[in-house]
């Protein structure tokens, strides 16, 4: 019997979606392989992947935490400088953090 394909259409598909919202070093912890891993299947399939340089820092990922719940996406991400998406992305995959409002 063969090995299972890791990347599957799914996986693929997945990829490229993140490929354009959040670092490469993110997308890799992801996945649970390398960032040269990553860059290399980008590259094999065609997919554009954006090498962002802006890293979170642990002061921000502690921001979210904190506030996770008690303040909204948007004027969360306004204060890190961050896009709606990439909060809401480091937020859910990254940190296992909802940032659902939480009623009071």
């Amino acid at each position: 019997m063969g090995r299972k394909k890791f990347w599957t259409d799914e996986r693929l598909d997945e990829l490229t979606e993140m490929g354009t919202k959040v670092s490469v070093e993110t997308i890799a912890k992801h996945f649970g392989v390398t960032v040269k891993t990553i860059k290399r299947t980008a590259s094999n399939y065609g997919i554009s992947i954006a090498y962002h340089k802006k890293v979170w820092t642990k002061e921000e990922e502690a921001y979210v935490r904190r506030w996770a719940g008690r303040m909204s996406r948007a004027t969360m991400a306004k204060k890190l400088g961050r896009s709606l998406a990439s909060l809401s992305y480091h937020a859910c995959y990254v940190l296992d953090v909802s940032l659902r409002l939480r009623k009071k």
